[in-house]
């Protein structure tokens, strides 16, 4: 029997299901005499919820892209709304209503108003709700969270739903895969197999009542596929598969050590986007060229303070000394937009993504930057630093992230603290305005990075992740792929370098088109470096020229994909 699902992740696996029933909460109406203590209860056991799902995002911080923690915050704003709040102590105080019965009945209103949406990324955020109700119903009625810690041997996780701290518990030594009833694409247990590199199939419709524990399965998360009680065939065709798969990577491995170049010797750098300390030590497993993106936002999230200096210098000097004089670029934090800091109250904003972030929220907040470029600065006499300032759009913002840099760099040695002579400073390509000014930006920077998944936000005025409009935020779109080879050109004139550090880095057929554009670096998570490296190692510069070339002349973003799968054979 086949099921099918929605692919989420990569990778094969075949073995014995072990099936996980949450708890199961029965919950009726029960009339109260005293609402005070009743809704008192509700306060308590919500600020006992926050408190643990803090605890839980400090824990696994290591585990996790820092990009990935976001579904922790997401669930602490939604265990705190007012509003929800608000209607819970209305059907106390009105109906005489239980807490518990309170809190069902509110949540299970909210979740009805998610799931009937058309828009799919709204409707999955229906269980990031259900999943806080039970939290809170947990809370109130003493109830302990399924255990998946102790799992012991190799299985493949069922489960109707998984919660983000069960998610994030899976031993991946011994969780083969997992499958889900519920959930999609950007769902919570997605982001975090992504994020694990676990092979997973989701909303998997109807499949735990046909499921028994023990059972033998097949997961093919390449195409969402989930196979019950596989034939001896099947089962010899994906152990081929799994197989192969290792075959591969062990291919990859051999690679490890070669330098980065076409067939015609066109060197390229491949660094590592990293976001917290264990993705640097994957950065030094596959042998990246070095660190082409190290975001610093972890170092300030999940804390009830800023931090000092000192923490700040201690990581900075970690990865800078490890990388063995491979150049590290730093993005000076990158808070605001979807990253908010609980310490420090930033104005509400109608459009945070278009307001006070990155590099003019350093500028407002100029010891907060300050004291990270001191780090920063203490820190590059222990390898090859490059500071690079996020989100520039106009001359003015330069000059002055390069004026609090000169002055702290003077300061610093006033104090006789040693500071690197050889510092490259460069600047976040995020926006059209920065791509067309490039040509009066080469004189403050040695270096331009560009960051695609903006790039592409800003320029086709598309936010990725709202359904309605994701058909535009389209990274072969010819007006992006202008704006990089502006950009690129521009550069070279004056002898500087640039890199790309987005999700198209990553991407087999944007990889080549990239180098083929004249890209001198692309930096992407460690896990699909190796692979982009045997596809360019394997290719001619000459003939990526002649496709970014034809590429440049096409209408829509569909040709030139279709252009690429054509004339390339990956």
């Amino acid at each position: 029997m086949i099921f099918k699902g929605t692919k989420v992740s990569n990778g094969y696996a075949i073995g014995r299901v072990k099936i996980i029933h949450q708890q199961e909460i029965l919950v009726s109406s029960k009339k109260v005499d005293d609402v005070i203590v009743e809704f008192n209860r509700v306060k308590k056991a919500i600020e006992n919820v926050v408190m643990k799902i803090k605890d839980e995002k400090k824990l696994y911080a290591n585990r996790l892209n820092v990009n990935d923690l976001f579904i922790f915050d997401a669930h602490i704003t939604m265990a705190q709304d007012p509003e929800i709040l608000s209607l819970i102590k209305l059907e106390i105080e009105k109906n005489k209503e239980s807490a518990e019965y309170a809190v069902n009945k509110v949540f299970d209103e909210v979740i009805k108003t998610f799931q009937a949406l058309d828009d799919e990324y709204f409707r999955e955020r229906a269980e990031d709700v259900e999943a806080v109700k039970r939290k809170i119903l947990y809370e109130l009625l003493k109830i302990e969270e399924v255990d998946i810690d102790n799992i012991d041997e190799k299985v493949i996780i069922a489960s109707y739903d998984l919660t983000p701290s069960q998610t994030a518990r899976l031993n991946k030594n011994n969780t083969l895969g997992f499958i889900t009833e519920t959930g999609g694409v950007t769902s919570h247990s997605a982001i975090m197999a992504r994020s694990l590199d676990i092979p997973a199939v989701l909303g998997v419709k109807g499949i735990m009542k046909e499921l028994q524990d023990g059972e033998l399965i097949i997961i093919d998360s390449e195409e969402g596929l989930v196979i019950l009680n596989p034939t001896e065939e099947q089962i010899k065709e994906y152990e081929n598969k799994i197989r192969l798969s290792q075959v591969y990577t062990e291919k990859l491995n051999l690679i490890k050590k070669l330098p980065t170049a076409t067939l015609d010797d066109r060197k390229i750098s491949l660094g590592a986007n990293i976001g917290n300390l264990m993705d640097y030590e994957k950065a030094l497993e596959v042998n990246s060229d070095g660190i082409g993106l190290f975001r610093t936002e972890f170092l300030f999230m999940d804390r009830p303070s800023l931090p000092t200096e000192e923490e700040q210098f201690e990581v900075y000097k970690t990865v800078l000394s490890g990388m063995n004089s491979k150049r590290v670029v730093v993005r000076t934090v990158d808070i605001g937009g979807d990253k908010k800091l609980e310490y420090m109250p930033l104005p509400k904003e109608m459009n945070p993504f278009l307001g006070l972030r990155a590099i003019r929220l350093s500028l407002t907040y100029k010891e907060m930057f300050k004291t990270q470029i001191r780090a920063l600065l203490r820190a590059s006499v222990y390898g090859k630093l490059a500071i690079m300032f996020p989100m520039i759009s106009t001359i003015d913002e330069i000059r002055d992230s390069r004026d609090i840099l000169e002055q702290t760099t003077t300061e610093l040695r006033n104090e006789d603290i040693e500071v690197s002579d050889d510092i490259e400073i460069g600047i976040m390509i995020e926006t059209p305005a920065s791509a067309i000014l490039c040509e009066k930006f080469v004189k403050y920077v040695d270096f331009f990075s560009i960051g695609t998944n903006d790039l592409i936000q800003y320029t086709l005025a598309a936010d990725r992740m709202n359904e309605y409009v994701s058909y535009l935020y389209q990274p072969f779109n010819p007006a992006i792929l202008r704006l990089i080879k502006m950009t690129v050109d521009t550069a070279h004139k004056y002898n500087r370098w640039v890199g790309v550090c987005g999700e198209m880095a990553s991407d087999k057929y944007a990889a080549l088109l990239l180098v083929g554009l004249g890209v001198d670096e692309l930096s992407m998570a460690s896990t699909n470096l190796l692979y982009i490296k045997d596809i360019i190692i394997n290719s001619n510069y000459k003939d990526l020229k002649h496709l970014a070339h034809r590429s440049l002349m096409l209408e829509e973003a569909e040709d030139v994909i279709n252009y690429l799968k054509e004339h390339t054979d990956i």
